[in-house]
């Protein structure tokens, strides 16, 4: 996996808290932030994907309502 080096601005406060933590867990700060994020980002990912799968179904809950449309004009004598 390559890994590319960014640059992060952290309010103090926020700075503070992860310092807290790294060193009640033995864990760097580094790597804290990085599991964090990338938690972070999974979280919206799942989140993007549910969105997309409710855009999906309601999509396709139109259609099925627009088959049932042309099918009660149908049968109530109108054509196309």
């Amino acid at each position: 996996m390559a890994v590319h080096a960014t640059s992060l601005k952290v309010p103090s406060e926020l700075k503070a808290r992860i310092d807290k933590l790294s060193k009640r867990t033995g864990e760097s700060a580094h790597a804290l932030m990085l599991r964090a994020l990338e938690a972070r980002v999974e979280a919206l990912e799942r989140y993007q994907a549910f969105l997309d799968d409710g855009m999906r179904a309601d999509e396709a809950s139109l259609d099925v309502v627009r088959v049932l449309r042309v099918r009660r004009l149908r049968e109530a004598g109108y054509t196309d």
